[in-house]
């Protein structure tokens, strides 16, 4: 039992360093209009509900302060992006998205405040579950939008290679301290699949990576064939011929000129 809680206990503790910063690198990531223009909407309210209710649920269920801590700082880089694609859509003049994401902005701080003031940071076992496994399907399921659209736009610009790794490392480390802390079963089942999500991003930043990285002479048709070469040769030394001719033709005009 001891073991366990210390394995626990230290993974919680890397984690919860981790948590800090694994966003940053998204945030860097989406200065650039042309990344954050690829960024799935769907993908980025998923990961707010997420954030959102995973606070709710630690806060109200007497979590470790690291648990409570890292929601804090995750959702408020969630809302940093949250401002810059409201930025990004005033830009390209989205007013329906703009509109959107202010009544999305505002409900989480009404929610909020409801939550700690009027109801004390308490609810019901039944309501917590509930509230524990929104939050746990929201990230499990946030990246597959995100997929869906790299597959489309057969590209994967949108997310930064840097966040991937760190949420591959992360999952891995909360399947640790979930089951030998003994959390909560959202928790214990997501963690797990969130590996397996990341891994397959992974896969997909590589697959789409080196169809892009292609040298140009293996884009370009070559000659095969004796005759074919010979028709491909025939017609470049044409072409020279003609280039040459015309060099000729002007060299001569501008002697009878003077």
């Amino acid at each position: 039992m001891e073991l366990t809680q210390l394995i626990g206990n230290t993974t919680l503790n890397i984690s919860f360093f981790l948590y800090l910063v694994v966003y940053i690198p998204q945030v860097l990531h989406n200065r650039q209009s042309s990344n954050i223009a690829q960024l799935s909407f769907v993908m980025h309210f998923l990961l707010y509900t997420s954030y959102s209710f995973d606070l709710i649920y630690g806060v109200a269920s007497h979590f470790q302060w690291q648990y409570k801590t890292v929601s804090v700082v995750g959702l408020s880089l969630i809302m940093l992006q949250h401002l810059q694609l409201t930025n990004y859509f005033l830009i390209k003049k989205m007013a329906l998205l703009v509109s959107t994401n202010l009544i999305i902005l505002t409900g989480t701080f009404i929610g909020l405040y409801y939550f700690f003031i009027p109801c004390e940071a308490t609810l019901n076992a039944q309501t917590i579950g509930l509230i524990g496994s929104i939050a746990r399907l929201c990230s499990l399921t946030y990246c597959l939008p995100q997929v869906v659209k790299n597959r489309m736009l057969k590209s994967t610009h949108a997310i930064s290679i840097r966040f991937i790794v760190l949420n591959l490392m992360l999952a891995i480390l909360d399947t640790a301290s979930a089951w030998c802390l003994n959390w909560g079963w959202p928790n214990k089942l997501a963690s797990p699949l969130t590996v397996l999500i990341m891994s397959a991003m992974l896969v997909q930043v590589r697959h789409y990576s080196a169809s892009v990285i292609k040298s140009p002479a293996e884009s370009e048709p070559r000659p095969s064939g004796l005759r074919e070469r010979h028709l491909f040769l025939n017609s470049a030394w044409n072409t020279d011929y003609a280039e040459g001719w015309r060099g000729g033709i002007h060299l001569a005009r501008s002697f009878r000129a003077r």
